[in-house]
């Protein structure tokens, strides 16, 4: 079966357009990308697991990492969920016009992570696994490119300009960067997926295309 590719506005929506959020989502993804998971989980869980584990792993990598190296990767995504939710959640119902598309892209309603995890290939685990365990990079613009106060700031840092953001990006539009970008990586992932027993999703409903 397969699954239809997620927009910038169920993006938004999902993430409230909180730009704290949805950029943790984008970082997340960039750095430890779920695509090679993506078949065996839902649209929410992608993104409370991109935004969330990025999160916990620029403020405190050292504890993270610990959870990561002892867990197996059902009891790491247990961790970040039991965290990621209850941020998400805040944010739903997605409006009508988006809940067609948002069910077919959440095609396990939440149940039988452990099962479906367990299909995994264990190399992705593994490749996963060892990117949690990374220092997170610092984003700039590139109107940042050249800053001394940038320099200065985060000189650790692998430094990743986002050419997707504007060079000087107006104030309450960058969120809207950032779910577009998100939903363009999140387009490029397997979109068929197999249901586990109990699972199968209803026939999609006719529903209205925004983009």
């Amino acid at each position: 079966m397969e699954r239809p590719q997620p927009t910038t506005q169920l993006i938004l929506e999902l993430t409230g357009g909180n730009q704290g959020l949805v950029s943790a989502a984008h970082h997340g993804l960039y750095e430890t990308p779920l695509d090679r998971l993506y078949t065996n989980l839902n649209l929410d869980e992608v993104i409370v697991f991109a935004a969330t584990s990025w999160g916990l792993r620029s403020k405190d990598l050292e504890s993270f990492a610990a959870v990561v190296r002892f867990g197996d990767v059902y009891k790491i995504f247990d961790y970040v969920n039991q965290i990621g939710f209850r941020r998400l959640n805040k944010n739903k119902p997605v409006p009508q016009e988006l809940r067609g598309l948002y069910e077919q892209l959440n095609p396990y309603k939440g149940r039988n992570l452990r099962q479906r995890l367990e299909r995994v290939d264990p190399a992705a685990v593994g490749t996963l696994r060892e990117r949690l365990q990374h220092d997170t990079n610092h984003y700039i613009t590139e109107g940042q490119l050249n800053s001394p106060r940038t320099e200065r700031a985060e000189g650790g840092n692998r430094k990743v300009t986002m050419q997707f953001l504007p060079t000087h990006p107006k104030k309450g539009q960058t969120a809207q960067h950032y779910a577009a970008e998100v939903a363009r990586m999140l387009s490029g992932y397997p979109q068929g997926y197999e249901p586990l027993d109990g699972s199968r999703p209803q026939p999609p409903r006719e529903q209205l295309v925004l983009f």
